[in-house]
Order: structure tokens, then C-alpha cells, then sequence
């Protein structure tokens, strides 16, 4: 039944815009004018002029989306509804339901001070978001050379999945795999499993969190060496858009704290500025910082790269 709100409320929104009556679940009525939705909820804009957003489980399943102008007066029903989406939502059709969205971007980087003669950054992610699930993949890889000596080489590969059991609670399974030359590190396997809160969901702004459990295993290069811990975790995820999209400001950050090795922390981070230039090309400058507080030896705590990079999203 949600579904079937879902579908009527989003027939509404494609009407003209007329004022339209809400219904919740409590019996309580609201009238407005649609004026968005996402896949938790709609964007709602009163008689008095405040929007407001509705999750779609506080509508009432039996919802019908009433004009209140009298020469157009119409009540939605179920069958003309599933019509009307499939011809006004091709991209994330009856069938598949999947929203697609990601990026690739390509440039160059500046390591902490330090005049790189050769640099690269790639990075890439791709994202599939269903009504009750999501998955993300992410590639980067960061290399710089000065005087012929290699002063950066870093890939990672992350595979996340979410389940939504509730419109913005998820349970959240993780997948990465690093390898760091530089910081002597083979290998550095990390599996989580953890409970996620999605705050914001729009085109505008997202913004989440997860707290979780991580299995980490560490392989190092020299000496040959390996660790293995059980870390409690932290990530947050936050992307805004400003300026009537011209503007777009990220921070991501995740925590891993050693369940028997309290001070082995790890912290990692990205915070940066997102500019369209083209259709579907955006400039990006961006600042990426990690923290190792237990290193191997010879290697220092903190790592901070400096990113320009040119990009194709969609």
C-alpha cells in the first residue's frame, strides 16, 4: 500500500500546479501544492507559503490527491497513476525501478608543500539506488613522482551495500581493499557491518551516517608483517548544492578505533568544492587527509593531498 501513495501522491505532482489536499496517517489533512519528491518523501508547499517535507509513511494508504480548484476538481485512482509514472519516469522504470547516478574524474595533485613533477589522481563511483536498497562502487587511485622518485602510490577499491528496512534507517555492509606503497602497506582488507541513518535524501543535499563493526587485516610490505583487528566504526557522507546548482560542497569522513589496540586508530577524509563547467563536466578542488596513529616504521602519521580534477557525472 505504500506503494500505491507513493504513485498517487508523485501523480499529483505532474498535474498543473492547483492546491492539493494530504491526508495522514493520524487523520490530519494539509493542503497545498506538491513541489518535489525524492525516494523517502515529497516536498510539500503549504497554502501559507512554507514547505515542508513529508515521508511517504506518514501518508495514509488510502490517500487521494484532491483538487480543490472547481472546474478541475479530479480524484486519482491506482490504474491511470502507474501510466502516467511510466511515461514521466523512463529512467527508473516499472520494471527495474533503479535510479543510476556516479562520476569519473581525472587530474592532478599536490602533496602536502611539496612541487610534484609528475602527478595523477582517478578516481571514479557508481551508484544504484532502489526504493529499498542501494549500492555504491568507488575506485581511486593517486600517483606523483619528484626527481625521480616515487613519493605516492595509492589505489583503493570499496564496494558498500544498504538495505532500508525504514525510510531513513539502513543496514550497511561494507567492502575495501587498499594497497599504499608508500606507507609499506600490501595490503589492507576491511569488512563492516553497521546500522546507517540517511538524515537528507534529495537532489539538493544528502547527508548520513553509519556506526558499525570492522574486521581489518593488514599486510605489510617491509618487514613482512600482518595485523588483525575488530574496530568499531564511523562514517559520515554529507553533499550540498548551493546557488541554484552552480556550487557544491562535499565532506566524507570514516573512523576505524581497534577494539584490543585502542591507539592503532585510523581516520581518513575528503573535503572539497564542486563546480559545473559544462553540461555533465564539473571542476572539482579538493583536500584529502588520512591518519595513521600507530605507522609502520619510517613512515609518518598524517598524509594530506591537495586534488584538481576534471570530471564527467551522471
Amino acid at each position: 500500500m505504500k506503494h500505491l501513495s507513493f504513485l498517487l501522491v508523485l501523480f499529483a505532482f505532474t498535474l498543473p500546479a492547483q492546491a492539493e489536499t494530504i491526508t495522514f496517517t493520524n487523520g490530519d489533512r494539509l493542503s497545498g501544492t506538491v513541489v518535489g519528491n525524492t525516494m523517502s518523501g515529497i516536498r510539500f508547499q503549504t497554502n501559507f507559503g512554507q514547505e515542508v517535507f513529508i515521508p511517504y509513511e506518514q501518508i495514509a494508504d488510502n490517500t487521494q490527491v484532491i483538487s480543490t480548484t472547481p472546474q478541475t476538481q479530479q480524484t486519482a485512482n491506482a490504474q491511470p497513476v502507474e501510466k502516467e509514472i511510466a511515461s514521466i519516469e523512463p529512467a527508473a522504470g516499472p520494471e527495474t525501478g533503479v535510479k543510476w547516478s556516479g562520476s569519473v574524474n581525472l587530474g592532478g595533485n599536490l602533496q602536502d608543500g611539496n612541487t610534484q613533477r609528475n602527478a595523477l589522481t582517478l578516481d571514479s563511483e557508481a551508484t544504484a539506488r532502489r526504493k529499498d536498497d542501494r549500492f555504491k562502487v568507488s575506485f581511486d587511485y593517486n600517483m606523483a613522482e619528484e626527481g625521480g622518485t616515487q613519493t605516492e602510490d595509492e589505489i583503493t577499491l570499496e564496494g558498500v551495500y544498504d538495505y532500508f528496512f525504514n525510510p531513513k534507517w539502513f543496514a550497511n555492509s561494507n567492502l575495501k581493499f587498499q594497497r599504499d606503497k608508500i606507507s609499506n602497506i600490501d595490503l589492507r582488507s576491511e569488512f563492516g557491518l553497521g546500522l546507517g541513518h540517511q538524515v537528507y535524501e534529495t537532489d539538493d543535499l544528502n547527508l548520513q551516517y553509519i556506526l558499525g563493526l570492522s574486521y581489518i587485516r593488514e599486510d605489510f610490505t617491509t618487514p613482512a608483517d600482518r595485523e588483525e583487528n575488530i574496530a568499531l566504526s564511523w562514517s559520515y557522507d554529507y553533499d550540498q548544492k548551493f546557488f541554484d546548482d552552480s556550487l557544491t560542497l562535499f565532506h566524507n569522513h570514516g573512523l576505524d578505533i581497534p577494539i584490543d589496540e585502542t591507539d592503532a586508530w585510523l581516520f581518513d577524509s575528503e573535503t572539497g568544492v564542486k563546480v559545473p563547467v559544462a553540461k555533465k563536466l564539473d571542476g572539482t578542488l579538493q583536500v584529502d587527509y588520512d591518519w595513521d596513529n600507530n605507522p609502520a616504521a619510517g613512515i609518518e602519521k598524517d598524509d594530506v593531498t591537495y586534488k584538481a580534477t576534471l570530471g564527467y557525472s551522471w
